[in-house]
């Protein structure tokens, strides 16, 4: 079985050699503990390994995650505007803010009733039809989705209602 490194060896030895290709992997960290820095330190790995990185939003606005994410070394407006990293936007649409930057997604009338479907709506573009449309594994259908972002993604996310 094929596994995918998390870019961290400890991390990948206590996990049995890395995580499964197609899988979500969720990380439970206490209320101020900086445990949330290992997704973040994961995602900056893979992305340097070719992937595609998606960030959910949920907490706080895209600045302030931006400065909480300098000391982990994610540079998400670099990695966005390279076109390796994209934010689906759920604070700042359940708020109202809105971004110019393209790797920034958001929804339009966002509540606490329709947060579900949208948000399943926004991830499946990125994961699921995307690996419909490429087949093959993690690695090849992150990049294929990287390459065809602007022709595939944007148009499909940048309004949902």
């Amino acid at each position: 079985m094929r596994l995918l490194s998390t870019g961290i060896k400890k991390l990948d030895r206590a996990i049995g050699g890395g995580i499964l290709p197609n899988t979500n992997v969720l990380i439970l960290n206490n209320t101020y503990s900086t445990g949330w820095a290992i997704a973040f330190e994961i995602l900056k790995n893979r992305v340097q390994m070719g992937d595609f990185g998606v960030i959910t939003n949920t907490a706080v606005p895209l600045s302030s995650l931006e400065i909480e994410l300098i000391p982990v070394g994610v540079d998400i407006k670099a990695l966005g505007k390279s076109g390796n990293l994209a934010v689906i936007d759920i604070f700042g649409s359940l708020h109202g803010i809105r971004y110019n930057e393209d790797f920034v997604h958001s929804g339009n009338h966002f509540s606490v009733d329709t947060f579900v479907p949208k948000y399943s709506m926004l991830f499946d573009i990125f994961s699921f039809s995307s690996l419909a449309v490429h087949g093959g594994d993690v690695v090849d259908t992150q990049r294929a989705i990287k390459q065809e972002s602007k022709t595939i993604l944007k148009p499909k996310i940048h309004t949902i209602h």
